[in-house]
């Protein structure tokens, strides 16, 4: 019995050292193989980020420009609206009769001066024809004194004549009064027409200054009517330009969201946002990175996109390409825009849905990534240290 039991033994340790160079050898194969996967491997380095979907326009805000009451409303989520559509109305009645004052005003000091233009081109018109009867006048006055001088002398010489006669007792005493005084009526007739040719060139020089002195104080008030006009019709426009911004109009075409609740009677505040309209056209993807991804995310790389609600290994993913990358950080994150690539996919597409992207910026093997993040701990032990 004894050889027996030591064969049994011998073959029972046999068993157990092949056992043990099996799994030697399989650790040593994996061992192999890991090493191999570290040393040698290609895997990718992956930057995440949330991202939002949104239209390729930005989005339009519809903001109350003035403080006012509410009147109507136009507005209602989803709706359709076109450039210019009205969507809310506020009370605008006291500016409204203010522009009412404002236009009457305009209208009558427009008639005042049409007026008084009138009246200018007729004293002008009068001025031109005092100026061109004034010579004809002149040369009648100067005319008829020239004819009365020579009947003066002709009376003076007559006078002389019958004085003579007189000494020689020819005629009497009467007869010579009688041409006395002809030949006095003929000379202050004279004198007369001579006083009349100065008397009428002063009077057409006083004539015409007043004339031109009334004609320039007409100019004086058309000239105030105007600036008159020119200020009210400045106010008449400020104030249709408030009562339009009283009247919100739609900023672009496209459905409405983020409607305000708003009822007839509130009162909104300048500045306050009302509605957002959703331009149409083509959606792009906006995600914010850490200022880290500066210079590892550029133009062109691939990216994968997980919408929010809707799992992925469900509906699948979208596939993108990086668009554009922002060079300088804003609020602490770099903005990246992606393009849609396919939108084979079983998501309804729209503005707003949230979710989160990945980009891989980089390859390499598993050794290197370990030297790494073991350089990164040994700084990071040094800059404690030197603190």
């Amino acid at each position: 019995m004894a050889t027996p039991f030591n064969h049994t033994l011998k073959a029972l340790i046999a068993d157990s050292q092949r056992r043990r160079y099996r799994s030697l050898t399989c650790v040593v194969l994996v061992l192999a193989a890991w090493l191999a996967w570290f040393f040698f491997a290609d895997v990718g380095i992956y930057k995440y980020a949330p991202v939002r979907l949104q239209t390729e326009q930005d989005i339009q805000t519809v903001e109350a420009s003035t403080e006012g009451r509410v009147v109507r409303i136009h507005m209602a989520v989803g709706r359709e609206v076109q450039v210019g559509d009205i969507l809310v109305e506020l009370e605008d009645t006291a500016l409204r009769l203010k522009l009412a004052e404002q236009n009457a005003k305009l209208n009558a000091t427009r008639a005042q001066l049409l007026t008084i233009r009138a009246e200018i081109a007729a004293q002008e018109h009068a001025l031109a024809d005092m100026r061109t009867a004034a010579p004809m006048m002149r040369a009648e006055t100067q005319l008829r004194y020239e004819q009365a001088q020579p009947a003066a002398q002709l009376a003076e010489d007559e006078l002389s004549r019958w004085r003579t006669l007189r000494e020689g007792g020819f005629v009497t005493e009467l007869q010579i009064s009688e041409r006395e005084a002809a030949a006095r009526r003929r000379h202050s007739e004279v004198q007369e027409l001579q006083t009349a040719v100065a008397r009428r060139e002063l009077d057409h020089r006083a004539g015409e200054a007043d004339r031109q002195a009334s004609i320039e104080h007409l100019r004086r008030d058309a000239a105030e009517l105007t600036g008159l006009i020119a200020a009210t019709a400045e106010i008449v426009r400020q104030t249709e330009y408030e009562i339009w911004n009283y009247t919100l109009r739609a900023p672009a075409s496209g459905p409405l969201a983020d409607v305000a609740e708003l009822r007839p009677g509130m009162i909104v505040h300048s500045g306050e946002r009302l509605a957002s309209i959703v331009p149409a056209g083509q959606l792009k993807i906006m995600a914010d990175f850490p200022p880290t991804a500066l210079g590892h995310i550029r133009p062109g790389q691939p990216a994968s996109v997980r919408l929010d609600g809707f799992p992925s290994e469900q509906y699948g993913r979208l596939a993108a390409s990086v668009l554009r990358v922002a060079q300088e950080p804003r609020v602490g994150k770099i903005r990246v825009e992606l393009a849609l690539l396919s939108r084979q996919i079983a998501i309804p597409l729209q503005h707003g849905l949230l979710g989160s992207v990945e980009i891989e910026v980089e390859r390499t093997s598993p050794v290197l990534l370990v030297l790494r993040a073991a350089g990164a701990v040994l700084h990071n032990a040094h800059a404690q240290e030197g603190e």
